[in-house]
């Protein structure tokens, strides 16, 4: 078919285009797909003059997406964090106890579980843990839930 073909040759020139964008492999592949799905499910798809332009348009369209959608869900974590800390503040033996808190999970956790749990709590799912420290998603998961296990054991020690 014309779409196959059209799959087939521009396929890998879209990852690439794409990965220009969203820098992770997988991200840009997903995107590349619904952009040809897109393309697919169009209702009149003879009235697209040139499909090579409408596919890196909607490409492109689709990273600027994901962009706009992450960058958002960074800064609403932001405002989260600095509500949190306004309001922590202004207590100093809150901010005592959380120092307390803090002291005793860098003391509990080898250093990889501590950077895990820190991104963890920065709002980072586990593969983008994964691909800032480069360890694997599975390694990740493993480490939180070590973390988890260690964390619930120093508290219940403490109290």
């Amino acid at each position: 078919t014309a779409f196959g073909r059209l799959y087939s040759e521009l396929y890998a020139q879209i990852v690439l285009f794409c990965l220009g964008f969203v820098k992770d492999r997988t991200t840009a592949e997903n995107i590349t797909s619904d952009s040809f799905l897109k393309l697919l499910e169009q209702r009149e798809p003879q009235n697209i003059e040139n499909p090579l332009s409408w596919i890196y348009t909607v490409s492109r369209n689709s990273c600027m997406t994901y962009w706009n959608t992450k960058n958002r869900r960074a800064e609403i974590l932001t405002e989260i964090k600095d509500r949190f800390e306004k309001v922590t503040s202004s207590d100093g033996q809150k901010k005592l106890e959380q120092a307390e808190y803090e002291e005793l999970v860098k003391r509990s956790l080898s250093i990889d579980e501590y950077n895990i749990w820190k991104l963890h709590r920065e709002g980072f799912n586990n593969v983008e843990i994964s691909e800032e420290l480069a360890l694997a998603p599975k390694t990740v998961a493993n480490k939180k839930t070590i973390a988890r296990q260690k964390l619930t054991e120093a508290f219940n020690h403490e109290q």
